[in-house]
């Protein structure tokens, strides 16, 4: 029996690890039980199988890491409510912003039974401005030179949130004779992040019992206006198309296509990346 054939291309963070146990992997079987979700690990990869197999609910979740992922299967069944998602990573330092919707490839030579696919790639959050910096102390009152206290500063405003990112590009291949199959693409922005909370007004200046009246406190400072929320993301793409064969030239043809349109819409890193994968012989089976 054909063996599963993994590619991984040291591209971004190195070599892929395999699947984990929620992947079950058996002679040419990617299997996804009921309710299951298989978390792929991050990095480039490819995978080649025989047979897919998702039960009802269950999930194929992409590494937040991973620009591009390409799945190749000879034989697909899915159940109701099943799920391929991948998302962009968010945001991580404050104010950052959230990273674009991987590119996800699926190729299926024969769609054998699919009731319920959603296939997704969802732009990442971005991150929540900074907290503005506290405003400035008053100063003191003064005896000597008959000074009242100071009211304290206002607090600056908050840092801008992160950009939202973009959805990405979700590509079909099909047979031509593919009819009433149950798959439905997403590719929508990530949320843009708030704006950073103002900065804590600065506290007033302390008192003074002088000899002939007192100095009383000074006022604390207003604080700062929060920040302004990060820009929306835009929406990603998605494309089904049919072929009359599953050979490695008509797919060569395809996927060479697709690069070409992920050039032209911005997404030359995972063109790049794709690339790398044909290079790499992402196409074959051993």
């Amino acid at each position: 029996m054909r063996q599963i054939l993994t590619v991984a291309v040291l591209l971004f963070i190195g070599i892929a690890t395999s699947l984990t146990a929620n992947a079950q992997v058996v002679d040419g079987t990617y299997r996804v039980e009921a309710g299951a979700v298989s978390a792929l690990p991050p990095g480039q990869i490819a995978i080649l199988v025989d047979q897919l197999i998702m039960g009802d609910e269950s999930i194929i979740r992409v590494s937040d890491e991973t620009p591009v992922f390409l799945l190749r299967a000879r034989h697909v069944t899915a159940g109701n409510s099943t799920e391929i998602v991948a998302k962009g990573r968010n945001g991580q330092d404050p104010g950052d912003n959230g990273r674009n919707g991987p590119t996800i490839i699926l190729m299926f030579e024969n769609v054998d039974n699919v009731r319920g696919l959603t296939v997704s790639s969802i732009g990442g959050d971005g991150a929540k401005g900074t907290q503005g910096r506290r405003g400035s102390r008053g100063h003191d009152a003064d005896c000597n030179s008959a000074r009242s206290a100071g009211n304290g500063g206002r607090g600056d405003r908050g840092g801008r949130g992160g950009n939202a990112g973009n959805g990405g590009r979700v590509f079909l291949i099909l047979p031509r004779d593919s009819q009433g199959y149950g798959i439905s693409m997403i590719a929508r922005p990530g949320n843009p992040g708030n704006g950073g909370e103002g900065g804590e007004g600065g506290p007033g200046g302390n008192w003074a019992e002088c000899l002939l009246w007192d100095h009383g406190y000074g006022d604390n400072g207003a604080r700062g206006e929060a920040g302004p929320r990060g820009e929306e993301g835009e929406w990603g793409g998605f494309r089904a198309y049919t072929v009359a064969n599953f050979q490695e030239e008509t797919l060569t043809e395809r996927l060479t296509d697709i690069i070409a349109v992920l050039n032209e819409g911005g997404y030359s890193g995972d063109a790049d990346a794709l690339q790398a994968v044909l290079n790499a012989g992402g196409l074959r089976y051993d």
